[in-house]
């Protein structure tokens, strides 16, 4: 629809078409470091284990997804349940009953999104990869690199695994 939501410092909000962004804050959020969904119905994470619901102009706070720093978000638009990654390796699945921990340990999470072969995958630091089993359990992937990875692209074609030092992993779809 041409809407863009984008979070920030200080429990920035940014809203609306570009060059027409509105700007709010959600008090004592800290900073928000990830969003997944759409500008009208998404989830938004952040620092101290901060989750917001975000519907349209409002905000809401979903509780128990721990108490360290999420950075990464991925939603499914079927089901409604989203992945949550932060720090300590920490990976949580966010429904409508609430947050479960699905495996922590390790380091710091970045990003969440369907891989190449349609799996989850969770990317972080020293090139930190998990993939999701259909049974719901995490085994480590070798990704081949210790740098960084901050960021995790599908496109119709590939996935890209984005990282510090200029590092960009391709990898074509399997699904």
């Amino acid at each position: 629809e041409g809407l863009l939501l984008a979070v920030g410092a200080g429990g920035a909000l940014l809203r609306g078409a570009p060059g027409a962004l509105s700007v709010s804050t959600v008090e004592g959020a800290g900073g928000l470091w990830g969003v997944a969904g759409t500008p009208a119905d998404a989830i938004a994470v952040g620092d101290d284990g901060v989750v917001l619901r975000v519907r349209g102009a409002a905000t809401e706070r979903v509780e128990g997804c721990g108490e360290a720093t999420l950075r990464g978000a991925w939603r499914d638009a079927e089901s409604g349940a989203a992945w949550l990654v932060g720090d300590g390796g920490a990976i949580w699945r966010l429904d409508e009953e609430g947050c479960a921990l699905e495996r922590e340990g390790g380091p710091t999470l970045h990003a969440i999104g369907p891989g190449p072969e349609g799996r989850l995958l969770a990317v972080g630091g020293e090139g930190a990869g998990w993939e999701r089993g259909e049974d719901g359990s995490w085994a480590e992937v070798d990704l081949g690199t210790d740098f960084e990875l901050q960021s995790l692209l599908r496109t119709d074609r590939d996935v890209y695994v984005v990282g510090a030092g200029g590092v960009v992993l391709r990898h074509p779809r399997l699904d």
